[in-house]
């Protein structure tokens, strides 16, 4: 009767949902975040429940690279008190060449919770990502299938449109087709709070 949850009650199981908002925002250290509660099988995050099957998170970057990645990964083990050890949950791949193939290698291999695919205007593979809603529609639908068929979910890390940091939040700011954001199970937007820099 209910729809199965990774985060109850706003993230599915598995599907496809998307993190969109401006450069430097945060989009990519919130992700990381879940993905480190996602692999030590934390009860909740953020305040919502937690429901891990595996307690294992892939991670594919485009923008930060193994010595970035590590460096941000050894920063939260001295602030949480945590070991290296308690991040053999966690995978990444920086390599996008053939990257459906890889992933599906991987996961048949490491059956996963989460897949955080960071940034969509890295991955998409077609040549015409504003225009041409089949191409984007085509492209999403491959990542869709593997996440049903190995029961994961994708998180696509976004753009939102330039200019759009002051305006409403809405899932039309979103970069690109209308088909990214109707192909998504849901679309969060990540924005700055208008009156605390600090707050998103």
């Amino acid at each position: 009767e209910e729809i199965p949850t990774l985060i109850e009650p706003i993230l599915p199981t598995c599907g496809s949902v998307a993190f969109a908002g401006t450069s430097d925002v945060g989009k990519s250290t919130i992700l990381r975040q879940l993905a480190i509660a996602v692999s030590m099988g934390e009860a909740q995050f953020l305040g919502w429940k937690l429901n891990v099957k595996h307690q294992k998170v892939l991670v594919v970057s485009t923008e930060d690279f193994a010595d970035s990645l590590t460096i941000s990964l050894k920063r939260y083990n001295k602030t949480k008190n945590k070991s290296a050890e308690d991040f053999k949950n966690i995978s990444f791949i920086t390599d996008i060449e053939n990257l459906k193939e890889a992933i599906e290698n991987f996961v048949k291999q490491n059956p996963i919770d989460l897949l955080i695919l960071d940034a969509y205007l890295d991955i998409f593979t077609g040549t015409n990502m504003k225009n041409d809603g089949g191409q984007v529609r085509q492209f999403l639908t491959q990542y869709d299938q593997l996440a049903n068929k190995h029961k994961f979910l994708i998180i696509w890390n976004h753009h939102t449109k330039k200019g759009s940091k002051q305006l409403t939040v809405d899932k039309d700011l979103v970069l690109g087709s209308q088909s990214f954001e109707a192909k998504m199970r849901l679309v969060c937007i990540v924005a700055e709070d208008l009156v605390d820099d600090n707050k998103r």
